[in-house]
């Protein structure tokens, strides 16, 4: 996935927690008594076991949070879910711990168990906020993705398509989420092999956002490397050239600094480069992303994979030794990144 386009997963699980708080009571927002004639304070009424199990479950999905106990978050927010559905289905908390276990899920490569709670967050959007509105086109495009991640593109194209229409009828609003739809239905089209539907979904992700830009920034160049890339898949290499060279413009003016983000640009323009026999051209370009991992950068896995795509150009153009030099340097690099001693096993089951 582009490093740009990379939804951030916080590696803290306390951040992906939701606080469980409880409402106040009626004794808990009486009236401050007046000075003239003070009386004593209510005392405040007992929770009820709704809420006493909502909070419990709150304070276990704390607990785990601290300790990165994922499995133990997980069981800790479907106590949540079921205590909260007490409050009736278009109470907040139910909304709070669906999304939560759907992240928790989701943290552990649980896709498939992760998509019930994301199709209820669906249903409570349309009751609580209406069939048409953003937010529920917000919850069926993370809905759409779940399904994208499991291969089930034929069920996740329609539920992307609805999301779409949601935003288009919206308007100028919806725009930052018409680019996101487009962008990943072009995605949905090109896995298909749909390559016709996916040009023209990434091209109108490209107008959408070009239309809203003062100034073209790094926020479009996602949108112009997927253009490329599906341009290499139809054979039309001069397109995808001159689509990465845009977006590799953009990112050297605005995002030199961040080396990373600089190599897999490079990588785009190098790549679309080989795909159409420019071979110097694109040997140019897999040195100079190289370089500039050679200039301080730690062992990484886009360095990796540069050396790999480097080394598939140096067998094209039939230098076979230099081709696996470049692939015992990326083993190198993959031998330095490998975890010394095997991850300890998860007591929950094991993730599809």
């Amino acid at each position: 996935m582009n490093l740009l386009r990379r939804v951030a997963m916080a590696s803290a699980m306390a951040l992906a927690i939701v606080v469980w708080t409880l409402p106040a009571t009626a004794a808990a927002v009486a009236e401050p008594a007046k000075a003239e004639a003070p009386k004593a304070e209510a005392p405040k009424a007992a929770p009820s076991p709704e809420e006493q199990a909502w909070a419990e479950a709150g304070n276990r999905l704390r607990d785990a949070a601290q300790k990165n106990d994922l499995p133990g978050a997980e069981k800790a927010c479907e106590d949540a879910v079921k205590a909260a559905e007490a409050f009736g289905p278009k109470d907040e908390r139910l909304f709070s711990a669906l999304v939560t276990l759907t992240r928790v899920r989701v943290m552990q490569n649980k896709f498939a168990e992760a998509v019930d709670p994301a199709r209820r967050i669906v249903e409570f959007r349309e009751k609580t906020v209406g069939a048409d509105s953003l937010q529920t086109a917000g919850a069926l495009n993370d809905l759409a993705g779940l399904l994208k991640d499991q291969k089930k593109l034929a069920e996740a194209e329609p539920v992307y398509k609805r999301a779409l229409a949601i935003a288009d009828k919206a308007g100028a609003q919806a725009v930052p989420l018409a680019i996101i739809l487009e962008v990943n239905l072009a995605e949905l089209y090109r896995d298909q092999g749909k390559l016709a539907e996916a040009e023209q979904a990434a091209k109108r992700a490209v107008d959408l956002r070009e239309k809203g830009a003062v100034v073209l920034g790094p926020q479009i160049v996602p949108s112009l490397q997927l253009l490329g890339d599906i341009y290499v898949a139809e054979g039309k290499f001069d397109e995808a050239v001159a689509t990465q060279k845009k977006a590799h413009d953009i990112i050297r003016k605005a995002m030199s600094f961040n080396r990373p983000v600089m190599m897999e640009s490079i990588n785009h323009l190098a790549d679309a480069y080989k795909a159409a026999g420019k071979f110097a051209e694109a040997e140019t370009s897999y040195k100079e992303s190289i370089k500039i991992a050679e200039d301080g950068m730690p062992p990484n896995e886009i360095t990796a994979v540069t050396l790999d795509k480097y080394a598939d150009l140096l067998r094209k153009m039939k230098r076979d030794k230099d081709a696996d030099l470049a692939e015992t340097q990326a083993k190198d690099i993959r031998s330095k990144l490998a975890p010394e001693k095997p991850a300890p096993t998860a007591t929950a089951p094991a993730p599809k």
